[in-house]
């Protein structure tokens, strides 16, 4: 089924996983990224765990933001929870989903710089700060916390988030 270590991370299956140990390895990559050695706790999506070694690219080059507000990404350190894809034929195949981390992260800062702004507003009591996106309408946000609420098995918000794409997409045959 996979070929290749990214195949993993485009069509593996979703999990969750603790970093149970993390070690900076010696190799960067032409990125300046740091390579790491990292043991994880893999929960799969049918209660099952395992502990899996595998490889990351360090993100702290790729922080998110301006140099004054910037997020810090998932730290690889032990306790964290970060999201994985696995193969299902072979469940030790797990990788960490990188760019479910750049999103979480991308989506931390504005969601952190909407709020300054707005606070900023109204210490200077000028104009309403404009309202913020509302992510019940918007379908790219929607079909993320859809695969989000079915990798923690939380099938009550699964079922409303699918009620609410629903309702966004055009009825069948139609466009």
């Amino acid at each position: 089924m996979f070929g290749r270590k990214k195949d993993v991370l485009q069509v593996g299956v979703p999990a969750q996983a603790v970093i149970l140990s993390a070690r900076p390895g010696n190799m960067l990559t032409v990125h300046g990224e740091r390579n790491w050695d990292v043991a994880v706790r893999v929960h799969y999506v049918d209660g099952q765990t395992a502990d899996v070694d595998c490889g990351y690219l360090d993100l702290t080059s790729h922080t998110v933001g301006d140099a004054m507000n910037s997020v810090e990404p998932y730290p690889m350190s032990p306790g964290v929870v970060v999201p994985v894809r696995y193969d299902p034929e072979d469940r030790a195949r797990v990788e960490i989903d990188r760019p479910k981390i750049i999103a979480d992260t991308i989506s931390a800062y504005e969601t952190e710089r909407a709020k300054k702004i707005a606070r900023a507003e109204r210490q200077l009591g000028g104009p309403a700060a404009p309202t913020q996106h509302d992510n019940e309408t918007d379908e790219a946000y929607l079909f993320d916390a859809l695969t989000a609420a079915e990798t923690r098995g939380d099938t009550v918000e699964a079922q409303r988030l699918t009620g609410l794409i629903e309702k966004l997409l055009p009825p069948e045959g139609q466009k």
